[in-house]
């Protein structure tokens, strides 16, 4: 069992943000440590929500508990995701660099949460900016949906594998273990995990379901399943096959449902044990 801090959003109602994160952390052994950027009642796709995000000084303040208390040294890895201002952002990045100096085998994930194709851009420009010059080049792993690839690659927007592929090594140095980009794939009517580490580039192709417009937090449970199959000793390819299938078995099950949130809780078996039907192709 490996310890995670989760660094994101949360929403009280349905399942974005921590509230898609930490159960299918969860649900695949691992303790989980908690940290709400912001607590909003529902996640904004709904048009409306209340609630809001804690300050920089705040969020400090929790850093600094932690570290007061000795919680640091337990971490195996850090995952941050939607992130509400360029302060919060910068204490995020002091308080990364500040524990793999400590403890340099903490594996650190970064999901860039910056936008989609449908909304385009949706979180201040500073932040962008800021996740791309500092959390990314930081990152252990980076896990950005195709938007968010293409946009820090600098490139126009990903439509294959191909175009994904020449992004990733845009962005892949020698810190990387590895790049994870969602969204991605060449035949109609599928999608795809594409996985670039040192070893080679692989991708897992399964069913598109075209979910209700509201529905949120695949990447972010895409995200959270992936480090935690890592952190399970699976190594990344692994990893990817298993994410891609839970992750089809959920979001099939909220569309046969009509869902208007993913069914995390009600494909908890499938989370735990994850099939085999989707297989990974080296590229």
């Amino acid at each position: 069992m490996a310890h995670i801090l989760t660094i994101q959003s949360h929403v009280v109602y349905g399942h974005a943000g921590n509230a898609a994160a930490v159960f299918s952390m969860q649900r695949l052994g691992h303790e989980v440590s908690i940290l709400n950027l912001l607590q909003f009642s529902n996640h904004t796709g709904y048009g409306t929500w209340g609630g809001k995000a804690i300050s920089a000084d705040e969020l400090k303040e929790v850093f600094g508990g932690l570290k007061a208390v000795g919680a640091i040294s337990k971490f195996d890895g850090i995952v941050s995701g939607y992130i509400r201002d360029v302060a919060q952002a910068q204490a995020i990045y002091d308080f990364v660099v500040e524990v793999k100096a400590s403890y340099p085998h903490v594996i650190y994930c970064c999901d860039p949460v910056m936008g989609d194709e449908r909304p385009g851009m949706y979180v201040k420009p500073e932040v962008a900016a800021f996740q791309q010059s500092h959390l990314v080049p930081l990152a252990d792993w980076i896990a950005p949906n195709r938007f968010e690839l293409s946009h820090l690659a600098g490139k126009s927007l990903v439509t294959n594998i191909q175009d994904a592929t020449e992004a990733c090594a845009a962005l892949f140095d020698n810190n990387k273990q590895g790049i994870l980009a969602t969204s991605i794939a060449d035949s109609a009517g599928m999608t795809g995990l594409l996985l670039m580490t040192r070893e080679g580039v692989y991708h897992c192709e399964t069913p598109k379901y075209e979910l209700i417009r509201t529905v949120h937090g695949t990447g972010d449970a895409t995200t959270a399943m992936f480090l935690s199959h890592l952190l399970k000793g699976n190594d990344p390819v692994e990893a990817m096959e298993k994410t891609a299938n839970t992750m089809h078995d959920i979001t099939q099950y909220s569309f046969k449902n009509q869902l208007t949130e993913l069914g995390i809780v009600a494909c908890q078996e499938k989370i735990a044990n994850p099939a085999r039907v989707y297989q990974v192709k080296k590229m």
